[in-house]
């Protein structure tokens, strides 16, 4: 009972699956995102003190004190191009929408709240795992579908305003209808019901 020694059972496709569709695989690509950025912008601060001066990189670096988990809001704003925040690795542009998945795509000309929301989205990713984020949250954010398609109500799809509220956004207020719809879209989607019900 409980056995297969015939191998016949997909065990390849259980870890599949709850690598894609499972908080345990948002953790882990989040940790091994967040590993791999921080050992890679380490490297190039060090080279950036060695051949440049420090005058980038590395003072990107110093500005959160080498600290991952650095909360400091300006510092991330301040940066010449890299940060973490909160454990994300942050890479600034000059342009375009803010985004994340799993690491966050900063405009440096957007607000403080720009950059909770994103890293809200950040924590939805790790809950609801790789590809129940992609293709409930990443997805209609980033094709604007249903209520993202109009930037009156963009931040009221309920993926939207939960991230919001995971990433603390202060400028915006959800009345308590909105907060709800909100826990019940993420409830539904974890479990892959189609987030069309919302488009």
């Amino acid at each position: 009972m409980y056995l297969d020694p015939s191998g016949e059972f997909p065990i390849g496709l259980l870890i599949i699956g709850v690598l894609l569709f499972t908080p345990v695989g948002g953790v882990v690509a989040q940790t091994a995102i967040s590993a791999l950025s921080y050992a890679g912008m380490s490297a190039v601060a060090v080279g950036d003190l060695i051949f440049n001066g420090g005058n980038g990189a590395w003072t990107d670096m110093n500005r959160i004190k080498w600290n991952p988990f650095s909360t400091d809001e300006s510092a991330v704003f301040a940066s010449n191009g890299i940060s973490f925040y909160k454990g994300s690795p942050v890479f600034l542009k000059d342009s375009g929408r803010s985004g994340s998945f799993y690491f966050i795509s900063l405009n440096r000309y957007s607000s403080y709240d720009t950059l909770r929301h994103e890293k809200g989205h950040s924590y939805q990713a790790m809950m609801m795992g790789i590809g129940t984020y992609a293709i409930t949250v990443g997805l209609p954010s980033w094709q604007k579908w249903g209520l993202c398609s109009n930037s009156s109500t963009y931040y009221n799809a309920p993926w939207e305003t939960m991230a919001d509220v995971l990433g603390g956004v202060q400028g915006r207020t959800h009345t308590q209808t909105e907060g709800s719809g909100a826990w019940s879209y993420y409830y539904k989607n974890h479990f892959i019901i189609p987030s069309i019900f919302y488009w």
